[in-house]
């Protein structure tokens, strides 16, 4: 008797085959494989998602890094602004006397 390798598509939710591991989620359903086989095609998946995903652009790079600069400001006024309202916890609060 022969064994098929097929992957079998689980919905969000749902139980996996036992037996199969997930391979890759493909919108809302998880694409499971039998085990062993699952990180095969897991890697293989993602090297070709790596592979057919075009290198960013000086505009997109340009793009991405004005936005972290102003989350980065962004998080610095919120911190200064906010300072004395938020305060942290140390070890010397929690201390237990014998």
């Amino acid at each position: 008797m022969r064994r098929i390798v097929s992957g079998q598509a689980v919905k969000y939710g749902g139980l996996i085959p036992r037996g199969y591991g997930i391979s890759y989620w493909k919108y809302d359903r998880a694409v499971c494989y039998p085990l062993g086989i699952n990180l095969i095609v897991r890697f293989f998946y993602k090297f070709m998602d790596r592979v057919r995903r075009p290198a960013p652009s000086k505009r997109e790079d340009k793009i991405l890094e004005a936005y972290m600069d102003g989350y980065a400001e962004g998080f610095e006024c919120a911190r200064e602004k906010y300072s004395g309202l938020i305060y942290f916890l140390s070890d010397k609060d929690f201390k237990l006397e014998a």
